[in-house]
């Protein structure tokens, strides 16, 4: 899935091979991979990982993603939060009204709905995202609503990899 990709096409930056069932080259630079289901089980102490990036998209509820709040919350602080995405129709959808085995939702024409749906399309493009300023608003003074259109993930990827090395840099 990383050498060969149907969105990005074919790995071409470095030559990437299998080591063993745990590692990866990436030209001469070993990446150790795991197969855990709960990030917790990961020793990352024993990697020596300075940076751990949680985009798995497993951790959709307030349960599952009370970890990572905790840690956003006693470094930064959170007083209110909401995302919702918008995109355009999926491969997935229905272009006219039928049965939908997913959902009731799911079988409603695309083309004609805004319909709530989980979200796996992408296009590549190294900006996050086009802000649209008129379109937002401030609820109150401590919850603002920002809309902008957006890659969900190239854009996302990419500005992960800038944080990370601004966050590299500064210390």
């Amino acid at each position: 899935m990383f050498k060969y990709d149907s969105v990005h096409g074919q790995w071409k930056h470095h030559e990437l091979k299998v080591k063993d069932s745990k590692t990866l080259l990436f030209g001469n630079k070993e990446v150790t991979v795991f197969g855990f289901r709960n990030p917790e089980e990961i020793p990352w102490g024993e990697t020596g990982a300075e940076f751990v990036v949680e985009s798995t998209g497993v951790f959709t509820d307030r349960d599952k993603a009370a970890a990572h709040l905790k840690v956003i919350h006693d470094q930064f602080g959170i007083v209110e939060g909401l995302m919702t995405t918008v995109h355009s129709i999926t491969a997935t959808q229905k272009t006219v009204d039928g049965p939908s085995s997913k959902d009731w939702r799911g079988g409603r024409a695309a083309s004609f709905n805004i319909i709530p749906s989980s979200t796996g399309a992408a296009k590549v493009s190294d900006s996050s995202s086009i802000f649209d300023a008129k379109a937002g608003i401030a609820l109150n003074d401590n919850f603002v609503k920002i809309v902008s259109w957006y890659d969900n993930e190239w854009g996302y990827s990419s500005r992960v990899i800038d944080l990370i090395r601004h966050i590299a840099t500064s210390q």
